[in-house]
């Protein structure tokens, strides 16, 4: 349930982001840590290697304020995007063409419309009523020295074990 893509790129420097879909603990953030690799490869990751793997990121932005992230992606005269939605309940990764035909995703959800040969419907923004202010989210204090991203990282590793433990309960 978790993958990594290798490759993202800042000033020049490979970087290796992590996009967990676990029930409880959904995020995307940079990591250090080696990412296990499987015995037998998922079809979403050859899926990833055979259309994604040399593509070129041209965006990433969050849609609205939902937890929904598109990343636009270029491969040749091809675009492609992948919409990373982190929902707790529903977590998936959907890749679609141009034209929001789903080429493959990470969690088939035929009741969705989230198969192979569908069409992407870009979630409605939930927006907020109008007669309450807007939610303000803080993010966690996590103990620790180093960047937000770095704590996060440490947290998440340090505290794995106990989480699938506490999720299988």
């Amino acid at each position: 349930e978790e993958g990594a893509s290798e490759g993202a790129r800042e000033a020049g420097v490979s970087k290796t982001v992590l996009v967990c879909l676990a029930p409880g603990v959904c995020r995307i953030h940079e990591t250090r840590r080696k990412v296990p690799r499987s015995d037998k490869p998922l079809r979403f990751m050859e899926f990833c290697r055979s259309r994604i793997k040399g593509a070129r990121i041209a965006e990433i932005c969050q849609l609205g304020s939902d937890r929904i992230v598109r990343v636009t992606l270029d491969r040749g005269s091809e675009r492609l995007f992948m919409f990373i939605r982190l929902w707790s309940g529903a977590a998936n990764i959907v890749v679609t063409d141009a034209n929001l035909a789903i080429l493959d995703v990470f969690f088939r959800r035929p009741k969705r419309g989230e198969i192979t040969g569908g069409l992407w419907e870009i979630p409605e923004s939930r927006a907020a009523d109008p007669g309450k202010p807007p939610r303000i989210f803080s993010p966690r204090v996590l103990p620790g020295e180093g960047s937000f991203n770095e704590r996060i990282d440490r947290w998440y590793a340090e505290h794995a074990q106990t989480l699938s433990r506490e999720a299988l309960v």
